[in-house]
């Protein structure tokens, strides 16, 4: 892997990871278009890793409220620190036993489909999103059933093309959460299961060796890193005043698009 090669897939990484348009989907996609060989896991574990760090740096106002409620004992906060960690269970779960079985379906078909499916979803949670009254602004209100529904959703980002914070979104949203709030929970939601993949990554890692020279994954890290701190910015920027709707256009459109001339 060259260095050109390693900064366009971290970029790519750091940026579909947290905008709801599937990172696993374009990092196949990507090389595809381009006649590159595939990544290696040394790569893919470097740029997990980066915007897993990435995601923590962007939301560190919230990890530290969140901290704090846990060092006071604040009901509210210790509630939503117990709400995050049972709706990571799902997708902790299918992926230790599932996720081998699931690795196999990555043909560039199904990104195709699925980028297609979930973006009309995600358009359709927006729009039952924007009719809604009384949504949950506040992450110190999402209810027990509202985290379970979206920790459940996160499962099907185990399907290349879903995109993990796409699903959680559109669960987030159709379950009465307004947009910020549904990409805030998403965000923090990310934390324990990039981190899972991350370390499932590196025990692989462990077994095999690296299979990468230092200067294109100190290159893919810091493009994943600051791409992904740009992305989950930009998108908090984007929901207070914009929708998703464009996010599930781009969907459709790019499903589209590999469909009929891939």
């Amino acid at each position: 892997m060259t260095v050109l090669q390693a900064v366009v897939l971290g970029a790519v990484q750091g940026l579909t990871e947290f905008l709801p348009v599937s990172s696993s989907g374009h990092l196949i996609l990507v090389p595809a278009l381009l006649g590159w060989e595939p990544q290696s896991l040394s790569f893919d574990l470097i740029i997990h890793l980066a915007t897993l760090f990435a995601v923590i740096v962007a939301l560190r106002a919230d990890i530290m409220w969140l901290w704090e409620g846990v060092w006071k004992r604040d009901p509210v906060r210790l509630q939503l620190c117990y709400k995050l960690a049972a709706a990571t269970l799902p997708a902790l779960l299918v992926g230790f036993f599932f996720g081998d079985w699931l690795a196999q379906y990555r043909g560039v078909q199904t990104v195709a489909i699925s980028l297609i499916v979930w973006g009309i979803l995600l358009g359709l949670a927006d729009r039952f999103s924007s009719m809604m009254r009384g949504q949950v602004k506040d992450l110190g209100r999402v209810q027990w059933w509202q985290a379970m529904s979206i920790g459940i959703m996160q499962i099907f980002s185990f399907i290349p093309g879903t995109s993990r914070s796409g699903s959680t979104m559109s669960a987030g949203l159709f379950s009465g959460l307004d947009r910020v709030a549904a990409a805030r929970f998403s965000f923090l939601l990310a934390i324990p299961i990039t981190a899972a993949a991350g370390a499932s990554a590196l025990l692989d890692v462990s077994k095999h060796g690296l299979d990468i020279a230092l200067l294109p994954m100190l290159a893919g890290f810091a493009a994943a890193f600051i791409f992904g701190i740009l992305a989950i910015r930009l998108l908090l920027v984007v929901v207070k005043s914009a929708s998703f709707v464009w996010f599930a256009v781009y969907r459709v459109a790019l499903g589209v698009f590999i469909l009929f001339y891939l």
